[in-house]
């Protein structure tokens, strides 16, 4: 039910917690964590952005590179939201001490506690990476969206300092190459033909409302999202119904 929250947010991305999820189990398998840790881990990998539904919308549309030092500091303290959200629900708490201390620094400069290396709950640890290896991928870090290779290399250089090194290890020996986010039925503009109908409102990357959902797009319209995109360097994700 809570996943759902996520799942049907139209700027949220439950395909993204699901691929967090399941990089984050693998690498709790391979480090043979008791069965009930694994569990934690995948529930909190699912719920890791439920933070986020109190926030801005700019915060989570803009790399986090990009973002000015208040915004990246009320990005991370999406935290706060989420624990006041999953508090009343006892029965979670190990999912909610994964969930808040997920942006913890392995060198202690993390929030919200500082707290270093080991003293940080493993499936924080874990969660870490699984999921900044996927922002990685998907352009949500830096606004270059990674390769594979890229993302474990951009992670290594942060080793020891954000990443804890044997997590880092663990994920060098999974074959992650040639993992993507499963489809979400989006197209490119390269896709789209005249006739087609908007089954989804585009937003661009600041939440500019470019077409509104119901629009059939005719070849003006179409040339048109082709300079903007050429001109602002950004792709466009497209729900059309043929």
């Amino acid at each position: 039910m809570l996943f759902n929250c996520i799942s049907v947010h139209p700027e949220l991305d439950g395909l993204f917690a699901q691929s967090v999820s399941k990089l984050a189990t693998e690498l709790a398998k391979v480090m043979k964590l008791p069965t009930t840790d694994i569990q934690h881990i995948q529930q909190a990998a699912l719920l890791c952005q439920i933070g986020l539904l109190g926030k801005e919308v700019h915060l989570f549309n803009t790399a986090f590179n990009d973002l000015n030092y208040e915004q990246q500091k009320a990005y991370v303290r999406q935290v706060d939201v989420a624990i006041m959200m999953l508090s009343p629900l006892p029965h979670l708490q190990p999912v909610i001490d994964i969930i808040q201390s997920q942006f913890e620094y392995f060198n202690g400069q993390g929030y919200p506690d500082m707290c270093v290396g080991k003293d940080i709950p493993v499936g924080a640890r874990i969660l870490f990476v699984a999921r900044d290896f996927w922002r990685y991928r998907i352009g949500k870090i830096s606004s270059k969206k990674f390769d594979a290779i890229e993302a474990k290399a951009e992670l290594n250089r942060h080793r020891g300092t954000k990443y804890d090194p044997d997590i880092l290890d663990v994920l060098a020996k999974l074959d992650v190459l040639h993992e993507t986010l499963p489809d979400d039925g989006s197209k490119v503009l390269a896709e789209v033909k005249v006739g087609m109908e908007l089954s989804k409102d585009i937003y661009n990357e600041k939440y500019v409302l470019m077409l509104a959902e119901g629009h059939i797009f005719t070849e003006a319209t179409i040339v048109k999202l082709k300079q903007y995109e050429r001109n602002h360097k950004e792709q466009l994700r497209i729900f059309v119904t043929a």
